[in-house]
């Protein structure tokens, strides 16, 4: 995976992952809410979008259904602070290039994902 749109609408955290990522060596974009990530989506490919689930506007699973239109193939990591609700669940059910983090989660936590993420890709 090398193109990731970070998806996050708090500033402090979409910016800490996105420099972690770039130090990585990742090419990343920075949304800050649902809508901007369909935006960026419809403009370019990304291999992996890491996205929070609630946010203002359009929020993280709503935006992904859409998302899905656009990139059927990227790899989605949907991050969360709050107990599953139902559409994800659902969500995370029904398409195995998703994964889920709970925040808070550690950089290493992210990193796994990322591999299993690209380890299905492999297969």
């Amino acid at each position: 995976m090398e193109h990731i749109l970070v998806v996050e609408d708090e500033e402090r955290i979409r910016e800490l992952f996105a420099q972690f990522l770039r130090d990585k060596g990742y090419r990343v974009i920075e949304a800050r809410d649902g809508q901007e990530a369909l935006k960026y989506s419809a403009k370019q490919a990304f291999d992996l979008i890491v996205m929070d689930v609630k946010m203002p506007k359009l929020d993280g699973v709503s935006a992904l259904q859409q998302i899905r239109g656009i990139l059927p193939d990227a790899k989605i990591i949907l991050t969360t602070g709050y107990t599953a609700r139902e559409d994800l669940e659902r969500v995370l059910l029904e398409d195995q290039r998703i994964e889920c983090l709970r925040k808070p989660f550690t950089f290493d936590q992210l990193m796994e994902a990322i591999h299993r993420l690209e380890s299905q890709a492999k297969r």
